[in-house]
């Protein structure tokens, strides 16, 4: 899918350090797109004198997202743009991972060409030229469940894939991208919370993927990149996919491995 990228203006700084834009939107762009909607930012700063800044910046758990973020998503940039983004840590007791740079191309790409927002996310969706070509959609969703999307496994190893964000549309793209999919996720939009430090009212919007089918289908369809939620799959999944903990008790039991597991008996069919 060819782009145009007349309208976007390159500083001399990004001449200098060899700044790429992609002419083609391709599966890695698509994800990226994902990952600046999910824990993206994108801002514009007036300095004295005139000067501005055009930062760009994905942002992370410093703990359980940073290898994704100094692994794959640096990495990610540096293939499509050419930019290599330093690595800081920010925010209370330094619990926040970031990749920041400053680029007003890169800016000009993301809000011109791509259609992003500056500053506030709280309007932000899937942008329409995604929902174009299934293979953009479905790189775009991964980057957006790796980055904004908790992945929980609840009892008796049952997987909860949940987005909330202040965004009602993107809540709303999300469910449509799933059911493009065959995915039939639920959503809950415009609740009333209080804020836990606040203690002010605000409005937020859920979406729920639930379910070892669902759930399952999602990983063999789009899949993940952030090693967050790799590592629970390995650690809860068998072969016949989130099997319930009595499967995987007895599976162990007949392997000869020890375990203290019992939810009563299970019927020989189901392996």
């Amino acid at each position: 899918m060819k782009l145009d990228l007349s309208r976007v203006n390159f500083s001399v700084f990004d001449l200098k350090r060899g700044l790429r834009l992609p002419i083609r939107l391709n599966e890695d762009t698509a994800e990226d797109i994902g990952v600046m909607i999910g824990d993206g930012h994108i801002g514009k700063k007036v300095r004295i004198k005139k000067a501005v800044d055009y930062m760009i910046v994905c942002s992370g758990n410093a703990v359980s997202d940073k290898d994704y973020m100094t692994k794959h998503v640096k990495r990610l940039k540096y293939e499509l743009y050419g930019l290599d983004f330093p690595v800081s840590f920010g925010g209370k007791d330094k619990t926040e991972i970031r990749l920041k740079i400053n680029s007003k191309g890169l800016f000009e790409f993301y809000t011109k060409i791509i259609g992003l927002p500056i500053n506030k996310k709280t309007g932000i969706g899937i942008p329409r030229i995604i929902f174009e070509d299934s293979t953009l959609l479905k790189a775009c969703l991964r980057g957006i469940v790796d980055t904004d999307f908790s992945f929980d496994i609840k009892r008796n190893n049952y997987p909860v894939l949940k987005l909330k964000t202040a965004s009602k549309r993107l809540v709303t793209d999300c469910k449509t991208a799933f059911k493009l999919l065959g995915l039939e996720a639920s959503i809950q939009t415009e609740v009333t919370e209080i804020h836990s430090k606040t203690k002010r009212p605000y409005i937020t919007n859920y979406l729920y993927l639930s379910g070892r089918e669902k759930v399952g289908e999602y990983i063999k369809l789009v899949g993940f990149k952030n090693p967050r939620n790799l590592s629970k799959i390995k650690r809860i999944t068998g072969p016949l996919g989130f099997e319930p903990k009595t499967f995987r008790s007895l599976r162990n039991i007949r392997a000869g491995r020890s375990t203290s597991l019992s939810y009563g008996p299970v019927k020989d069919s189901w392996f």
